[in-house]
C-alpha cells in the first residue's frame, strides 16, 4: 500500500465513510458479519471504518466547542453591543445576533430576525 490505512481512511469523504459505517453496522446487526480486525489490516475492517467515524466526530465536536466559545465571547463584548446610531451598526448587530442564533440552534430567534428584515435586505442575515 502506498499510504497507511489511517491516511487512507482520512482521505475517504464523509459521505463515503457514513455509507461504509452504516454498512458495517448493518452487517454486524444482521449476523452477516462480525466485528473484524484482520492481519494484515484491511481498509474495510470494521475497526478502521468506525474508528475514523469516531475521530471525525471528535474533531467536529472540538470545532463546535471553539465556535460556541467565540460566539459567547462575542456576545459579551461591550464594544459590539452599544446602542446602534447608524444603519451599518444596526445591520452588524443584527447579523451577529443571527449568527449567534445559528450557533446556538435558536430557531425562534432566527425566525424573528428573518421576519424583521428591512425592505431590500431580503436574503441577508
Amino acid at each position: 500500500m502506498s499510504n497507511t490505512i489511517e491516511e487512507f481512511m482520512a482521505s475517504v469523504s464523509d459521505e463515503e465513510l457514513l455509507v461504509r459505517a452504516r454498512a458495517a453496522i448493518t452487517r454486524m446487526c444482521s449476523g452477516d458479519r462480525r466485528w473484524t480486525m484482520t492481519i494484515p489490516p484491511d481498509r474495510r475492517d470494521s475497526d478502521f471504518v468506525l474508528g475514523e467515524v469516531c475521530r471525525r466526530l471528535e474533531a467536529a465536536k472540538a470545532r463546535e466547542e471553539a465556535v460556541r466559545a467565540a460566539a459567547n465571547a462575542q456576545a459579551e463584548d461591550d464594544g459590539l453591543w452599544f446602542m446602534a446610531q447608524t444603519a451599518p451598526e444596526a445591520y452588524l448587530q443584527r447579523a451577529l445576533r443571527f449568527l449567534h442564533s445559528i450557533v446556538e440552534g435558536d430557531v425562534a430567534m432566527q425566525r424573528l430576525l428573518a421576519a424583521s428584515v428591512p425592505p431590500g435586505e431580503e436574503g441577508k442575515p
